[in-house]
């Protein structure tokens, strides 16, 4: 059953205790979605398995599907040929499941290029420290060596997101080091 209103066939109290309901389910699956052991992909609750799950057998972690398509919808952009979602902390640097679904956020990717992006590979994924330029992006890595990020040519994003996910690479490469 669908959780629409109008599916729903009562009176004007019991349709709210429905939306009470409805709500309630939302805050539970939104909270579950922060853990390591869970992800949310669309109205689905998967439970996550790993080393340090609720199971014994380690499994491979899979990029968040939920996490990319986060950021589509936050960032308002659309699929544009030539044009790759990129980790800027790459998510090799994970130590634990922790940190893997810290790394694999919405907030710690770019859409950027496939040129842009090769030179980030080719450069081993050292670019990790995103630094803003009015609505440009740089990716550095510690020795100085320069990703330029022209937004519209070489990145697609909001501009309004630019000081979050400055921020949180900021905290990421304190957290993660």
């Amino acid at each position: 059953m669908e959780l629409k209103p109008k599916n729903f066939s009562g009176s004007k109290p019991s349709k709210r205790d429905f939306h009470n309901w409805h709500n309630k389910i939302v805050q539970v699956y939104y909270l579950l979605n922060q853990t390591v052991y869970f992800e949310v992909r669309g109205e689905q609750l998967v439970l996550k398995e790993g080393q340090n799950s609720f199971s014994e057998t380690t499994t491979r972690l899979d990029r968040s599907l939920n996490e990319k398509y986060q950021y589509f919808v936050k960032q308002t952009v659309v699929k544009t040929l030539g044009f790759e979602l990129h980790h800027v902390v790459p998510l090799a640097w994970s130590e634990n499941i922790h940190h893997f679904k810290m790394l694999d956020k919405w907030e710690n990717m770019v859409y950027i290029d496939a040129f842009s992006h090769a030179k980030i590979t080719q450069n081993k994924n050292r670019n990790v420290v995103l630094e803003v330029v009015k609505d440009d992006i740089t990716l550095t890595d510690h020795s100085d060596s320069e990703v330029y990020l022209k937004y519209k040519e070489n990145i697609l994003y909001k501009p309004t997101n630019k000081d979050t996910m400055r921020d949180y690479n900021n905290e990421l490469l304190n957290t993660v080091k």
